[in-house]
């Protein structure tokens, strides 16, 4: 073998080595997962396996405190609340407009984890996508015997909306909350526990006129939008800060849910396990989850 037949084949076994470390280097590096090291991947089992195991604590059982122990401080300011209104009037549930913001939706998915509601009710319609949200997450969550009832004064929904409801078995009630012995009489007979989510912006002593009557222990209800910082009207938000208002809607709904949940403080109380799953009143509602002693 001459010197350049020596060299060649030196490079040649080089190259081999080297496309050998390569291999085996690349396979080393995908056959490890994007959470690095052993030692971080062995913090986050440990990390995940306290998640699963206590519901990572917060939110994970009802932390009941009274509606007087609680302040109007929030978690959240102007500039989360209003940032969040972009996403909630843009949100979309399989097509159906569904006026809900991440937040609220993660905090209402928290509590029927936990409570397992066999009905909900869900004040304030309008394009009907709450409902249908509400109904889907209940079927994935396994609690197939739960019944959505949605209620409004009007029927604003689009016919795909009608039939997506009829599909999944929701009950559209028509008929103005005011009228509270026609609402009792419709209401008292629903399989318990209930989950009231208030969104009809109605106001409070109306509503409890007509489902306090029939409520029993463990049942919740929701009263959304009471935040400070919450808008005055509906599509404000924080693309366009010039045309945001806001403290005249939310305070006068805060003032009235404050007024006539305090009147019935014997027998609700605020739950803070879900109120501040992210942190003082950190929702787009101040002292808004009610439970049913």
């Amino acid at each position: 073998m001459n010197a350049t037949n020596a060299s060649l084949g030196v490079a040649a076994a080089s190259l081999g080595i080297a496309a050998c470390y390569l291999y085996t280097r690349k396979a080393s590096l995908f056959s490890r997962s994007d959470y690095g090291s052993e030692r971080q991947q062995a913090e986050w089992a440990v990390r995940m396996a306290t998640v699963q195991q206590s519901g990572s604590q917060r939110g994970a059982s009802a932390q009941l405190v009274p509606l007087a122990s609680r302040t109007h401080k929030s978690a959240f300011d102007l500039q989360i609340v209003s940032r969040l209104m972009v996403g909630k009037y843009a949100n979309i549930w399989r097509g159906h407009v569904l006026l809900k913001d991440a937040v609220a939706l993660h905090l209402y998915g928290m509590l029927m984890q936990r409570q397992m509601p066999k009905t909900i009710f869900d004040l304030g319609t309008a394009g009907g996508g709450s409902a249908v949200w509400f109904a889907t997450q209940m079927k994935a969550m396994g609690l197939v015997e739960c019944k959505v009832i949605t209620v409004d004064i009007e029927d604003l929904r689009t016919p795909a909306c009608r039939r997506e409801m009829e599909q999944l078995g929701i009950e559209f009630l028509q008929a103005d909350l005011r009228d509270a012995s026609a609402m009792l009489s419709a209401i008292k007979d629903k399989a318990h526990p209930w989950l009231i989510a208030e969104d009809c912006h109605v106001d409070a002593h109306v509503i409890m006129a007509a489902f306090d009557p029939a409520t029993t222990s463990g049942d919740y209800i929701i009263f959304e939008d009471t935040h400070p910082c919450h808008p005055d009207k509906s599509w404000m938000d924080a693309e366009d800060m010039d045309k945001y208002t806001y403290g005249a809607f939310a305070n006068k709904k805060l003032a009235a849910v404050e007024a006539a949940m305090g009147a019935l403080s014997a027998r609700y109380s605020i739950d803070a396990s879900i109120q501040d799953l992210y942190g003082h009143n950190g929702a787009t509602f101040i002292n808004g989850v009610f439970a049913r002693l």
